[in-house]
């Protein structure tokens, strides 16, 4: 009875993809989905130690294996900007339980340089993320930016669900969806010159961010207008959230307040910035780039690197957690 139930259970679990569900509370239709779909190139999927050349970055870049690594899962994209200067970004563990990451790419900015999509579906059950977004974009010198979420996306032949062009332009739109206090919230973030920003107002049809509403009764896609009154202080706080890194927090540059890595504080002030888990991380010197390394915070500390911060999620009461932190190139700074 209980190897047949368990055989029943599994094909309930695997009979759709996990982020199905999800899309009965997207406030685009499907028609919409389909239509406004940015259209991407798929490279191929990874596997146990391959590697392989992306028409991305400046004359192209490569994704290969960390040497050393056992299990042959923890891989990096390497290239050379215009000047001719290396830059690595790495992306820690592409594979899990769900399966390998799949890699797209396309030139999501128009700015005339391939862009690079990283896929990885994510074994989530409940209202846990179904797949994990990476998306590197370049700059004009050829040096790149990371940006991405942990979020319910799906992928397939065509690239992944929820990166679309909605206006036409030629460039990328992101559509992320979180729940938060019985509502689904759902935003928009718009790639220009390599840059990700948060889209506030109306974009097409509708207002962003947009709310549907999480019932036992029916998938809604209806958007709502007025959020209830004993929710709202806590909803509006968690539309605050903000994965931008088009211009940095507070307009602002910052110093490591003590060696742990986790403190910042303004180069000219006293306010203190926490920092509760390690957000990404680029490394600017000027010998090239580095993206998602393991932080030398001692390092940086001793330095007395300057850094910026972009993005905020406030889903951490008391606290503000930037979603990208940048350290400049090294140089003396003037008294605080």
């Amino acid at each position: 009875m209980i190897k047949n139930m368990t055989f029943f259970l599994l094909g309930i679990s695997f009979a759709f993809p996990p982020w199905a569900v999800e899309q009965a509370f997207v406030p685009l239709t499907d028609h919409e989905l389909s239509r406004y779909r940015f259209p991407l190139k798929e490279d191929f999927t990874l596997e146990h130690g391959k590697s392989g050349r992306l028409d991305a970055g400046m004359g192209g870049s490569s994704i290969e294996p960390v040497p050393g690594d056992e299990y042959a899962a923890d891989f990096f994209i390497s290239g050379k900007d215009r000047a001719g200067k290396p830059w690595t970004v790495h992306m820690g563990q592409v594979y899990n339980v769900a399966g390998w990451a799949r890699i797209f790419t396309a030139d999501l900015d128009g700015n005339g340089i391939g862009d690079i999509v990283v896929w990885m579906p994510n074994a989530g059950n409940g209202m846990a993320p179904t797949g994990i977004i990476h998306i590197v974009t370049f700059e004009k010198n050829g040096r790149p930016i990371i940006f991405g979420d942990a979020g319910f996306y799906g992928a397939d032949e065509k690239g992944v669900e929820y990166l679309l062009d909605i206006n036409r332009d030629g460039r990328a739109e992101l559509l992320a969806m979180r729940f938060g206090y019985g509502y689904w919230i759902s935003d928009l973030y718009q790639v220009k010159n390599a840059r990700w920003r948060r889209v506030s107002g109306k974009f097409g049809r509708l207002r962003y961010p947009a709310l549907t509403r999480f019932t036992h009764r029916r998938p809604n896609r209806t958007v709502v207008r007025r959020i209830m009154p004993e929710r709202k202080r806590d909803v509006e706080n968690e539309m605050k959230n903000d994965m931008s890194n088009d211009k940095p927090l507070n307009n602002a540059q910052y110093v490591l307040a003590d060696g742990s890595g986790k403190r910042f504080k303004k180069l000219r002030g006293s306010a203190i910035l926490e920092v509760v888990e390690t957000p990404f991380m680029i490394d600017d010197e000027s010998e090239g780039r580095m993206i998602n390394a393991d932080a030398n915070f001692e390092q940086w500390f001793t330095e007395r690197r300057v850094f910026l911060l972009y993005g905020l999620d406030n889903r951490y009461r008391g606290l503000s957690n930037p979603h990208t932190i940048w350290a400049l190139p090294s140089r003396k700074h003037g008294p605080e």
